[in-house]
């Protein structure tokens, strides 16, 4: 490993001369000494960026990454790579917008037993990949079985499943199977445990999702009123003053005004001979309006 490392080493001094990478055929055997390549080309054209007193083009070194990330993952077998090593095998097909292909490296990696941060984000891609590939089933039972590393897991595993999960399953299964998962989800995830004041507003963003996504369910159930009290419950679970609760206020609004009757317009003055829309069915009509209030 020591010498991969050195020859590595070389390989990079005379990359960043060139402003590229190039990954020796060590490192392109070892996902560990590919990714940490990767990982230095990068930081190192952004801080040449910003020696020079230029503003870094990240959209085109992430493009120039995603590029090297996929020519790093040839010839790589996830099944040939030791699981020990799948972590990184995963996080480059991750950089690579391989999506399906890091979250069954990222699975082979939770084989390990590993660490709680390795464990936390081994089992975010591993959903990633899950709801990449359309796997309805899949996704249910993760939600079901997978026990989060940590209270910081289970905040993003919870979102990716009612972001994302959710229309996967909808489409697939259907709304019921759909519903299912949210409650489950619901009730799964340790709401008392999350006291820390990052976890706080980003276990109230995912009540909101709940809220918002429970109520479309039940709309297309035909259960306007089960709709409207989803929208209600996740409201009355926040906070007052909680940045949150707008987009509740924003859908049960629009709640209360659609499928209502129209409120009765009073005319307080009137130009030309228009009675009533009846008068003008079948004919082109051209509306030059305005109004105050």
């Amino acid at each position: 490993m020591t010498r991969r490392f050195g020859r590595l080493g070389a390989a990079l001094l005379a990359a960043f001369a060139l402003g590229a990478l190039r990954v020796d055929a060590a490192a392109a055997a070892d996902p560990e000494a590919a990714y940490k390549a990767l990982t230095e080309w990068y930081t190192a054209q952004l801080s040449a960026a910003k020696d020079a007193g230029k503003t870094p083009d990240v959209r085109s070194l992430m493009a120039e990454r995603a590029a090297k990330a996929k020519e790093a993952v040839q010839g790589m077998d996830i099944a040939a790579t030791p699981p020990s090593s799948c972590l990184a095998l995963a996080q480059l097909y991750q950089l690579a917008g391989m999506a399906v292909e890091a979250g069954t490296a990222a699975q082979r990696f939770l084989t390990t037993n590993p660490p709680v941060a390795e464990k936390g984000t081994a089992q975010g891609m591993a959903l990633s990949g899950l709801i990449a590939a359309g796997d309805a089933d899949a996704i249910i039972a993760s939600a079901k079985t997978v026990q989060p590393a940590d209270t910081t897991t289970a905040l993003n595993l919870a979102y990716r499943v009612v972001t994302s999960g959710i229309g996967v399953v909808r489409t697939k299964k259907g709304v019921d199977p759909a519903l299912a998962l949210i409650n489950d989800t619901d009730k799964r995830l340790p709401w008392s445990s999350f006291t820390g004041e990052r976890e706080k507003p980003f276990a109230e963003s995912i009540i909101v999702q709940i809220g918002l996504n429970r109520s479309a369910l039940l709309e297309a159930k035909g259960d306007r009123d089960g709709a409207l009290s989803a929208l209600e419950n996740a409201r009355k679970r926040l906070p007052e003053g909680s940045r949150n609760l707008r987009q509740l206020d924003v859908k049960l609004k629009q709640m209360a005004i659609i499928g209502k009757p129209a409120i009765e317009l009073v005319k307080d003055r009137q130009y030309g001979d228009f009675t009533d829309l009846a008068t003008l069915k079948g004919r082109v009509v051209v509306l030059d309006f305005g109004a105050h209030w």
